[in-house]
C-alpha cells in the first residue's frame, strides 16, 4: 500500500526562486496544454491524447535546453498527467449531470500551486536533502518525524502555500500480516452529536472544531470584504484568513489520525456505514414552486456533520486497518437506528428519539449503538460471509489499464508555450 509523508521544507533564497521559476513554468505548459486540447476539439473535433502531448513535450525539451529542457522530464510529466485527469474527471461529470459540466479552467498565478514527481527519478534524496537538475545546491527538509525504514520512495509533490513551501512524499509499505482473530470484530456508526460510536456502546466524542474556530474564521471574513480590493491591508487579511481556516483543518486532522490508528489498533474487523455525504448535506431550499420546509435547522444540522469530516473519517480508518492487518467494509446503511440489533424488528422513529427501546426484547440502548451493532451483523451476512470470500479469492483480476497510445503526434504544444502569455490564464 502507498503512504503520503507531509514535509516541510527550508530553501534558501536562491532556491526559493528557482522553485518559484519551476512552478510558473508548469503553470505555462498546464495552460498552453490546455489551450491545445480546446483547439484542436473545436477546429476540427480531434482528441489530443496525453501520448500526443509527452510526445510533443521531448520535442519542447530539445528545442529549449535552457527552460524546459533545463528541467528533470518528471515535473512535466506530472503537469501533463494532472490535466489529462482532469479532462476525465470532466467527462465523468458529463455522464453525471446530463451534459451539464464545467471544462478544465485555466490557471493564473494565484490558482497553480503545486509541481510533482510522478515517479521518483531525476530527484535523489541524500540524508535531509533533495537533489535535482536545476535546483541551485541541495534542498533541506525538515524531518520532523522520519520516513518508515525499507520503504522505496514512488513520487513526491511540492506545494507551496502562505507559510512558504513543503513536500509530500508518496511510499509503498508492506500490509502488516492479517491477525484479525486476535482481536474483536466492531461497528463503527458516524454521527454529530458523538464523532463516532462502537457497536460495544463506546462513544468516541465530537470536539466541534469548527464551532471553536467559527468566531475567529468570521471577525477575518468580515475584515477581508471590508478592505478594498487590490490593496496590502486585503493581502494582509486574506493571509490571516487562510491562516484560520489551516489551524481548523490541521486541528482536525490531527484529531481524527489519532481515533483511527486507535481504533485500527485495537479491532481486527472493522464495518462502516456507507455514506452519501453529498445527498445527507443537501440543502433544504427546494425550488420556488416547491420551496423546501426547516431549512434553517437542515443548513445548522450540515455544518454540524461536515464540521465531523464523516468521508475523511472513514478513508482513514480504511487505509490504517489495512495496514493494521486488519479488515475493513462499508455496509448499507438503511435502516440501522431503525431495525432492533438484538431481535430484528422494525421500530419506526424520529431523528428527535434518541433512545432505541424494543418492546419485543426489552432492549433499552442509544439508538446509535444499536446501528452501530447492526453493522457487523450486516458485514457477516454479507461482505465477511465464507460464501462471499470464497468468491472473492476465485475472481480473476483485471488486467492492467494501459495508457493509449494511439493518435498522430501534435506539434501544436510547442508554438502554444513559446506564445503563452500570463494574462491569457484570467
Amino acid at each position: 500500500m502507498h503512504l503520503t509523508y507531509h514535509y516541510r521544507l527550508m530553501p534558501t533564497t536562491a532556491q526559493h526562486r528557482s522553485l518559484e521559476r519551476i512552478l510558473e513554468m508548469q503553470r505555462q505548459l498546464d495552460n498552453s496544454a490546455l489551450q491545445e486540447q480546446r483547439d484542436a476539439w473545436r477546429l476540427k473535433e480531434k482528441s489530443i491524447t496525453n501520448f500526443d502531448q509527452t510526445k510533443s513535450l521531448t520535442v519542447v525539451r530539445k528545442d529549449d535546453p535552457e527552460g524546459y529542457g533545463g528541467l528533470p522530464v518528471a515535473p512535466s510529466r506530472w503537469t501533463l498527467t494532472r490535466l489529462d485527469l482532469a479532462y476525465a474527471a470532466f467527462f465523468d461529470r458529463l455522464k453525471a449531470t446530463n451534459g451539464r459540466a464545467g471544462l478544465p479552467r485555466f490557471r493564473g498565478m494565484n490558482g497553480w500551486r503545486s509541481l510533482g514527481f510522478s515517479e521518483f527519478s531525476g530527484i535523489r534524496l541524500i540524508g535531509s536533502k533533495l537533489l535535482f537538475k536545476s535546483m541551485p545546491g541541495r534542498l533541506k527538509v525538515h524531518f520532523h518525524r522520519p520516513l518508515p525504514a525499507d520503504a522505496p520512495i514512488r513520487s513526491c509533490v511540492f506545494t507551496k502555500d502562505d507559510k512558504g513551501w513543503s513536500v509530500a512524499f508518496q511510499v509503498e509499505i508492506a500490509v502488516a500480516v492479517a491477525v484479525i482473530n486476535e482481536r474483536l470484530p466492531v461497528g463503527i456508526d458516524v454521527g454529530v452529536e458523538h464523532l463516532a460510536t462502537l457497536s460495544i456502546g463506546e462513544p468516541i466524542a465530537n470536539p466541534r472544531f469548527g464551532a471553536a474556530a467559527a468566531p475567529a474564521i468570521r471577525r477575518a471574513a468580515r475584515k477581508l470584504s471590508r478592505a478594498g480590493r487590490g490593496s496590502k491591508r486585503r493581502e494582509k487579511t486574506k493571509r490571516q484568513l487562510l491562516r484560520q481556516r489551516r489551524k481548523l483543518a490541521k486541528y482536525r486532522k490531527t484529531y481524527l489520525h489519532q481515533v483511527n490508528a486507535s481504533l485500527a489498533r485495537r479491532f481486527g474487523a472493522i464495518a462502516v456505514e456507507d455514506l452519501s455525504v453529498a445527498n445527507m448535506t443537501r440543502s433544504a431550499k427546494g425550488t420556488v414552486d416547491r420551496p423546501g420546509t426547516k431549512v434553517k435547522q437542515k443548513s445548522g444540522l450540515n455544518r454540524e456533520l461536515l464540521d465531523t469530516s464523516p468521508a475523511t473519517l472513514i478513508a482513514m480508518i480504511a487505509y490504517k486497518a489495512e495496514r493494521a492487518g486488519g479488515r475493513f467494509v462499508k455496509v448499507n446503511a438503511r435502516g440501522t437506528s431503525q431495525t432492533c440489533a438484538e431481535c430484528g424488528a422494525l421500530l419506526q422513529k424520529d431523528l428527535s428519539v434518541r433512545i432505541h427501546s424494543c418492546p419485543h426484547c426489552q432492549t433499552e440502548v442509544h439508538r446509535d449503538v444499536n446501528a452501530a451493532r447492526n453493522l457487523p451483523k450486516r458485514a457477516v451476512a454479507g461482505p465477511w460471509s465464507s460464501k462471499a470470500e470464497e468468491k472473492r479469492q476465485d475472481e480473476p483480476r483485471a488486467p492492467a489499464r494501459l495508457a493509449s497510445q494511439d493518435g498522430r503526434r501534435s506539434g501544436n504544444l510547442i508554438a502554444r508555450i513559446a506564445a503563452w502569455r500570463p494574462q491569457n490564464s484570467n
